[in-house]
C-alpha cells in the first residue's frame, strides 16, 4: 500500500478545488492500494464548501489523519499537488504536480524551473495548458554580462488528463426570469474574464429586445461584502445613460450555490444559451458544465475549452475522423495580455491571449438567439459525446495510466484486481 499525500484546495469552491476533490474521488475508491492524507490549502481568497456531505466528511477525515501522522511517518510514498507550480514542494519520494497552468501562451519561467526540479511528473488539465509550458524557451543571461549562457525549457514529462462528466440532481431554483430567452455567464470580475465588454457588449446588442442575461459572479468569494462589490459593479454599468431605456434584463446571482444548483441553471427551461469572451482558460470549468449540460455554447476558439468543444466525427465517404467545432465560434486576435493582467512570477508581460472581436461577438449573439433551435440541437449533440468521451471511467483510468509508473506493482495473484481498479473506477458526488 502506498502512503499517499494529496495537498490542495480539497474544500475550496474554485476550479483547484474541483480538480484536488478529483484527485481525491480517484484515490479514495482504490482503498486496499493507498492510504491517503490530506493538506487542505486556500486558493485565493475563494469561499470553502461548509456543508457536511459523505465526501467532504472523508476528506476532514483525512485531513485529521495527516495532522495526526505527520510527525510520526514524515515521508510519503508520494504526493499529488494540485497548485499552481511555483507551490509545489519536494515532500515525498515522487511528487506528481497538479496544475491548470496559464491561460496565456506561455508559463513564466519560474514555473518551468519547478517543474524541472521539484517534481517528478505533471499532469494539466487541457492540451493548452500543455503547451504554455513545455512551448516557451527562455534564454539565461550571465548576471554580470548578460550574455546568453543557455536556455531554460521543460524537461519532465507532461501529460493531460481532464474533468469527467458528473450527473446532478435538478434544483426548484425559483428564479423569477422576466424573460423567456436568457444568455447565461459565469465569471469572476477579474480583467482575464473581459466580463465589464461582455455586459456592454450584451446590452448594446439587446437593448431593444426582450431576452435576458444571467450573471453567476463573484469579485473573490461569496460573502456579503463581495456581494455589495459585485452588485454596484454591475449597477454601474446597466444604469448608463445610454442604457435608459433598454427592454433587455440583467440578473445577477451570487453566493454559495451546490454543484446541484449551479448545473440547474444550465438546464432552466428558460435560460438558452451561454457565452464567454473570456482571454483565456486553463480549462474552462464552467463552459464546461454548461457544454455537457447541452447548452449551446458562444466562446472564441482559442485555450482550455477548445478541448471539449470540438467532436470527433467519422466522414462517410472518406473514413476520416476530424474534429468539428460543435458550438459558435467568436473570431479573436492573439495580443499581450493587459498591462494590469501582468503578475509577478505568474502571467509575464510579454505573454498572450486572446481578445475577442466586439462585432463578431456581438453577430455571434445575435445568431444564438435568431437560430437557437439550430443551436439546440448541435449543443445536444456535443452533450452525447462529451458523455462518452469524458466519462468517469474514462478520466479516471487516464489519471491512473498517467501515473502507472509509480503505483505500487501488483503481486501476480493480485494483477487481476489491480487492472480492475484500473478499467473501473467508480466517483461519487
Amino acid at each position: 500500500m502506498k502512503r499517499v499525500l494529496l495537498r490542495g484546495p480539497v474544500l475550496s469552491r474554485s476550479g483547484y478545488g474541483e480538480h484536488a476533490r478529483f484527485i481525491f474521488r480517484a484515490l479514495m475508491d482504490n482503498p486496499s492500494h493507498f492510504d491517503v492524507h490530506v493538506e487542505p490549502t486556500p486558493w485565493g481568497a475563494s469561499s470553502w464548501i461548509m456543508k457536511d456531505t459523505e465526501e467532504t466528511k472523508l476528506i476532514k477525515t483525512c485531513i485529521e489523519k495527516h495532522n495526526m501522522y505527520k510527525d510520526v511517518y514524515p515521508t510519503y510514498d508520494i504526493s499529488f499537488q494540485v497548485m499552481i507550480p511555483n507551490e509545489w514542494q519536494k515532500i515525498a519520494k515522487v511528487n506528481i504536480g497538479i496544475t491548470a497552468a496559464v491561460e496565456t501562451d506561455r508559463a513564466s519561467g519560474q514555473w518551468i524551473q519547478a517543474c524541472n526540479t521539484v517534481v517528478d511528473k505533471v499532469l494539466v488539465v487541457s492540451e493548452h495548458a500543455k503547451k504554455s509550458l513545455v512551448d516557451p524557451i527562455y534564454t539565461i543571461l550571465n548576471e554580470q554580462t548578460k550574455q546568453p549562457v543557455g536556455a531554460l525549457k521543460c524537461t519532465v514529462p507532461v501529460e493531460v488528463v481532464g474533468y469527467p462528466v458528473k450527473y446532478h440532481d435538478q434544483v426548484d431554483l425559483e428564479l423569477e426570469l422576466k424573460n423567456d430567452f436568457n444568455f447565461m455567464t459565469v465569471a469572476q470580475d477579474s480583467p482575464r474574464k473581459n466580463l465589464v465588454n461582455s455586459i456592454k457588449w450584451f446590452l448594446d446588442e439587446f437593448k431593444d429586445d426582450d431576452v435576458g442575461l444571467v450573471i453567476k459572479c463573484h469579485k473573490m468569494n461569496h460573502s456579503v461584502p463581495d456581494k455589495f462589490h459585485v452588485t454596484d459593479f454591475l449597477t454601474g454599468i446597466v444604469n448608463a445613460p445610454e442604457y435608459e431605456d433598454r427592454k433587455c434584463n440583467v440578473y445577477l446571482l451570487h453566493g454559495n450555490l451546490t454543484d446541484g444548483e449551479l448545473h440547474s441553471l444550465y438546464k432552466h427551461p428558460k435560460i438558452k444559451s451561454y457565452f464567454t469572451a473570456t482571454h483565456g482558460e486553463g480549462f474552462g470549468l464552467p463552459i464546461y458544465e454548461a457544454a455537457y449540460s447541452g447548452l449551446p455554447i458562444a466562446a472564441p476558439a482559442w485555450s482550455g475549452q477548445v478541448d471539449f468543444l470540438y467532436a470527433n466525427q467519422k466522414n462517410k465517404k472518406s473514413g476520416k475522423t476530424k474534429k468539428v467545432p460543435m458550438f459558435s465560434k467568436i473570431r479573436y486576435e492573439l495580443k499581450e495580455i493587459q498591462p494590469e493582467a501582468v503578475w509577478d512570477g505568474v502571467l509575464v508581460a510579454e505573454s498572450k491571449w486572446c481578445y475577442v472581436e466586439e462585432d463578431h461577438f456581438k453577430k455571434t449573439l445575435r445568431e444564438c438567439y435568431n437560430k437557437n433551435n439550430v443551436k439546440k440541437k448541435q449543443a445536444e449533440e456535443l452533450k452525447v459525446y462529451l458523455e462518452k468521451e469524458f466519462s468517469a471511467e474514462n478520466q479516471y483510468k487516464k489519471f491512473f495510466d498517467s501515473v502507472n509508473e509509480y503505483l505500487t506493482t501488483p503481486d501476480e495473484e493480485d494483477a487481476g484486481e489491480w487492472q480492475n481498479i484500473l478499467n473501473k473506477v467508480v466517483s461519487y458526488d
